[in-house]
């Protein structure tokens, strides 16, 4: 699989700011895209995964891209709930890669946030996703099938 050439952006671009933010990070942690935009489906559940990524260190890497509104005073804005996506999608791929939040921010265009899950992290969410997937099964009343209970 080919390496993806540095990626640069046009500086016309409404949103270059933000754009060159992600275009550093990439370019300073990733060695190539491996997919984006893929379906993946787990027992019982299914989701569409932004990216898969091969990491300069040679690592996979899922991802997941927010949007939303960051502030320096509180931290980086990553939430639980994004290691829960995270960590399902993880279990859908064999060796059950890393996880990383990539925040860009809607309230200033100068700050990009990751958030690099650790595995514990992403073992404890997944377990607790698979309890809130079963009580949504009891109260639907349907259990998705594969779906292990």
């Amino acid at each position: 699989m080919p390496k993806v050439n540095k990626i640069t952006v046009p500086s016309d671009l409404r949103v270059a700011e933000r754009c060159r933010l992600v275009a550093d990070w990439a370019n300073d942690n990733v060695d190539r895209c491996i997919w984006t935009e893929k379906v993946l489906i787990g027992k019982g559940y299914a989701g569409r995964c932004d990216g898969l990524l091969l990491m300069k260190d040679g690592t996979q890497a899922v991802i997941d891209f927010k949007n939303r509104k960051v502030s320096q005073k509180y931290g980086v804005s990553a939430y639980e709930s994004d290691v829960a996506q995270l960590s399902a999608y993880s279990e859908c791929i064999e060796g059950k890669p890393r996880a990383i939040s990539i925040i860009v921010s809607s309230n200033d265009p100068a700050v990009l946030q990751t958030k690099e899950w650790e595995r514990d992290e992403m073992d404890a969410s997944f377990e607790a996703f698979k309890c809130l997937l079963k009580v949504w099964a009891w109260n639907k009343g349907y259990t998705p099938p594969g779906m292990e209970l």
